[in-house]
């Protein structure tokens, strides 16, 4: 195009007709009017490619994102419809050798006893008579339950007392005052919502059709907020615990409250649950839990709020980076820089965790950990200090990088810390059943409730006691269990 118009701009000069010719000035005004709209379109054009370039990179990306959630899609199908391959134990099958046996104690005396004789043979309807020599007869012991409503009527005597100048009468025991429900009642009730996660429609139709005891849902929850009450100062000593501990595993959990989403928080360690429900997924939150200076570990998940919460120590969860890997794999089987990065941080990950097992068996010291806490870190720097062309590869790459510092804790502080959260998760996941079935909660005074009633249970199933006892003891307002005997 430039070589034509630089052959007519040359002609025109040459031409001794330039200025009259008609033909010549026509081919001139034409030449200028292209030029000058090739010079219009040009950038046009460029703005098209780019913008064609850039959507055929986002279609690119959607077609990824679309194969990556038929990859999800399909695990998830697999392991709910697809059949449970079970893998073959050589020997028979059973506890290992060498596990001991579990066998029920039989009742060393039954409550009664009950003879069975017979007048015709069961098979043939023949004559039978009784055999007098030694083993005459067979034992079978059987246990059953037997529901018997006991109502008791407390009668108050009065007395005198000189020093109050008033009349006095005490309480019995096992009685509440202003209760016409004693305290097993209140107290197994408690067990089924919050230990056992049933509805308090579900407790109601326990107690009317099986107890032969109707009750209201009303009832159940004018029962559940007394105990919830005189638990406070229980819940209040156990977040001073928990600010003042060593170590402390978080997570959250979605809690609808009235279809409103909140969130239902987690605090704790081997020595105590706490749960804390709250609108907000945010780092104040967790400070409001731990204090604005915990001194201990905090072990967590990778949620960015956690970030911003001031701590001794803090440990990322290696359950959850190991998972993320796991996906990568299966969404990139074909892509060898992926794979050779996911393999090069499981096999760094695994030792870690092989060292921390080993230690607990005793087979290494504490300066053995030490160090090779140090070494494992020099190579994941490595490994982690070239840039990832795959963009989900390339945010791991990055969020290890993030928290270099808070991967391999559990190797300074082994008798202390663990490599993951799972412990959290694990206290998490009745509350997650119960909420699969009552669906959350109707109002924030139940949600505070449920808090505060689950960090007491779980908190006396951790440290090993019933929690009944604990709600027998709050039942009747008393430190000591004043159940009433048998």
């Amino acid at each position: 195009m430039s070589q034509i118009s630089a052959e007519i701009d040359t002609e025109a000069e040459v031409c001794l007709r330039r200025d009259i010719c008609f033909h010549l000035k026509a081919a001139l005004a034409e030449r200028d009017y292209l030029r000058g709209r090739v010079n219009e379109l040009e950038p046009a054009c460029d703005l098209a490619a780019k913008a064609l370039m850039m959507k055929d990179e986002e279609i690119a990306s959607l077609q990824e994102e679309i194969r990556i959630l038929k990859t999800k899609d399909t695990q998830e199908r697999e392991k709910i419809y697809k059949p449970a391959k079970k893998e073959k134990r050589a020997g028979k099958p059973g506890a290992p050798v060498g596990h001991p046996g579990k066998t029920r104690q039989k009742p060393k005396k039954p409550d009664k006893i009950v003879g069975v004789h017979l007048e015709c043979c069961p098979h043939c309807k023949g004559r039978v008579k009784p055999i007098c020599e030694s083993g005459s007869f067979s034992d079978h012991i059987q246990e059953d339950i037997k529901i018997i409503i006991e109502t008791t009527l407390f009668r108050h005597y009065k007395y005198w007392c000189s020093n109050c100048n008033m009349i006095v009468q005490g309480i019995g025991e096992g009685e509440i005052p202003r209760s016409y429900f004693g305290p097993n009642v209140s107290s197994l009730a408690g067990l089924f919502h919050y230990d056992i996660g049933i509805p308090y429609e579900k407790i109601e139709r326990i107690y009317t059709d099986i107890f032969g005891l109707p009750l209201t849902t009303g009832s159940l929850i004018g029962m559940d907020k007394k105990v919830a009450g005189k638990g406070n100062p229980l819940y209040t000593q156990l977040e001073e615990r928990i600010r003042n501990s060593s170590v402390s595993y978080l997570d959250d959990t979605g809690w609808p409250i009235n279809g409103e989403q909140h969130w239902l928080h987690h605090a704790g360690n081997k020595e105590g649950s706490l749960y804390v429900v709250d609108k907000y997924r945010n780092h104040q939150v967790a400070e409001r839990i731990l204090g604005k200076n915990y001194k201990g570990a905090m072990v967590t998940d990778c949620f960015s709020a956690y970030n911003l919460v001031k701590a001794g120590a803090k440990q990322k969860c290696l359950a959850h980076i190991l998972r993320d890997m796991k996906d990568l794999t299966n969404f990139y089987p074909n892509d060898p820089e992926v794979i050779a990065f996911c393999v090069n941080l499981d096999n760094i990950f695994h030792e870690a965790l092989d060292l921390y097992d080993e230690y607990k068996e005793g087979k290494h010291t504490l300066d053995d950990l030490r160090r090779s806490k140090e070494d494992l870190e020099k190579r994941l720097a490595a490994i982690t200090r070239v840039k990832l062309t795959n963009k989900k590869a390339e945010a791991l790459r990055k969020r290890l990088l993030r928290y270099k510092d808070e991967i391999f804790t559990f190797l300074a502080y082994p008798d202390i810390v663990e490599p993951t959260n799972n412990f959290s998760e694990r206290q998490l996941r009745p509350s997650v059943i119960s909420r699969k079935l009552s669906f959350g909660n109707k109002t924030k005074e139940g949600a505070d409730r449920h808090a505060l009633m689950m960090s007491l249970i779980q908190t006396e199933k951790l440290q090993g006691r019933n929690p009944k006892d604990l709600l027998l003891s709050l039942i009747l307002n008393s430190p000591q269990i004043r159940a009433p005997t048998p």
